[in-house]
């Protein structure tokens, strides 16, 4: 039977300049966001931006998005650089309290199990730890990458997760496990995306907007979210992004990557 969700409460998570420009944007646009930081209480974590190797230990971040995130309603959190995406563990864990067992999507142009240990976690090494403490119940069956056509899942192996499934990028048909429960949690790394898309700081995949939305909207056709994030906007360092392509158009990057944002966020959080 499925359960009944609660409704949606959006979140910024503003650990770096590019997580507080979101937070403006769409206090500006009329959303109701709730502006948190959960990394201030987290000791040198801005030493994340650029040592994006660093790692941290996965107990310290599930605490720092506990402690900012207190709401029993679903969540869909948006952060800045790709840096920090190791902060999709700690809202993962939040969602073990709205499914005993639900899917985990993670579409992005890295999976994101590079380096792992047990305990500590980074941008690169967090995904096999989801697996293991949260709700996924370490199932490999209840995992799904959608990403890099290069690395595919190389790095889903070992521990029990041998033959988690993946999806390339450009292979646009979704399959699910036919034992992957019916809720699921997605994390979106923006990187994944086409250079002329929205402004990053990871290299890049080739997916436009248009292909993105058409992924989720047939995620929410046949699971149902339970939670969310999206991240990888920057304004610092090296941003992978065609800013020629995107002023030809009129449109400069922060607008163009902020529309990227609502875009998703929309179809995410509704109906």
């Amino acid at each position: 039977m499925a359960i009944d969700l609660p409704e949606w409460k959006l979140y910024s998570l503003e650990m770096d300049k590019g997580g507080e420009e979101i937070g403006e944007h769409f206090e500006s646009q009329g959303y109701p966001i709730e502006r948190v930081n959960p990394g201030e209480k987290i000791e040198g974590i801005e030493r994340f931006i650029p040592n994006v190797y660093q790692s941290i230990d996965k107990g310290i971040v599930a605490k720092a998005v506990e402690d900012s995130v207190k709401t029993n309603s679903r969540v869909l959190a948006l952060y800045g650089h790709g840096g920090y995406h190791f902060f999709t563990y700690g809202l993962a864990m939040l969602a073990n309290r709205l499914s005993d067992e639900f899917g985990y999507i993670h579409i992005d142009y890295h999976h994101d199990t590079w380096f792992d240990s047990h305990n500590l976690i980074s941008c690169g090494a967090f995904v096999r730890q989801i697996c293991w403490d949260t709700n996924v119940q370490g199932y490999a069956r209840n995992m799904l990458y959608i990403g890099n056509d290069v690395v595919g899942c190389s790095g889903f192996s070992g521990a029990g997760e041998v033959g988690i499934p993946c999806l390339r990028e450009n292979q646009l048909e979704l399959e699910f496990h036919e034992k992957m429960p019916q809720e699921v949690y997605v994390t979106i790394d923006l990187d994944v995306m086409h250079s002329e898309e929205v402004r990053t700081a990871f290299e890049r995949e080739s997916l436009r907007l248009n292909e993105l939305k058409d992924i989720l909207r047939k995620i929410k056709q046949k699971k149902r979210i339970i939670s969310a994030d999206i991240c990888g906007f920057t304004e610092t360092n090296k941003p992978y992004t065609n800013r020629a392509y995107i002023l030809e158009q009129g449109v400069p990057a922060f607008k163009q990557s902020m529309m990227v944002y609502r875009t998703l966020t929309d179809i995410i959080m509704g109906g």
